[in-house]
């Protein structure tokens, strides 16, 4: 599966982390994830995130104050991934909740019939589960494991993360409940 992150660049440091413990879904041949820092100098930096964007089957938004404060991600990033899964695109969304914030915004933008759809992050499950934020865990490597192994298990059982937390966690290894 094509993953793509969108996050805001001043969350570098969290979002590296998450790389770094993505790398075992990756060398599985599992996921491919992308994010910003991988635009190479010269390249259409606008061209680039929408293609990825558009050929991603995971979109993780990396939810934190930062985010939250970063036009783009909103204007473009947000809007069109809820405009894909609006069409019925086979697309996951995945918020991960990084850091303390209100991210109950709404995002209004009209169907192909002409419908005005309203739609909020919140309204998908968020990693790690009970909301509780990455940077509230003793062990943020614990919480970069969950929210690995509840990606892992969102494409092995093809769960939608619209879905209730209990049914991800339900298809849990016992090792890991």
């Amino acid at each position: 599966k094509k993953q793509f992150i969108s996050n805001s660049k001043q969350d570098k440091k969290l979002v590296n982390n998450f790389i770094d413990h993505l790398s075992s879904l990756q060398s599985l041949g599992i996921i491919d994830s992308w994010y910003c820092t991988e635009l190479k100098g010269g390249e259409d930096w606008d061209l680039t995130i929408k293609e990825k964007l558009n050929e991603a089957d995971i979109v993780c938004f990396m939810i934190s104050p930062k985010f939250m404060s970063t036009p783009y991600i909103h204007k473009y990033e947000v809007k069109h991934t809820f405009r894909r899964y609006e069409k019925g695109e086979d697309v996951k969304i995945i918020p991960i909740v990084l850091d303390y914030v209100d991210w109950s915004r709404t995002y209004s933008f009209q169907s192909e019939s002409g419908e005005e759809i309203v739609w909020s992050l919140n309204k998908f499950t968020a990693l790690p589960f009970t909301q509780k934020e990455i940077k509230e865990f003793e062990n943020e490597n614990k919480a970069w494991y969950l929210v690995v192994q509840s990606i892992k298990t969102v494409i092995e059982e093809d769960i939608n993360s619209e879905k209730d937390e209990d049914e991800i966690v339900r298809k849990f290894p016992p090792n890991i409940k």
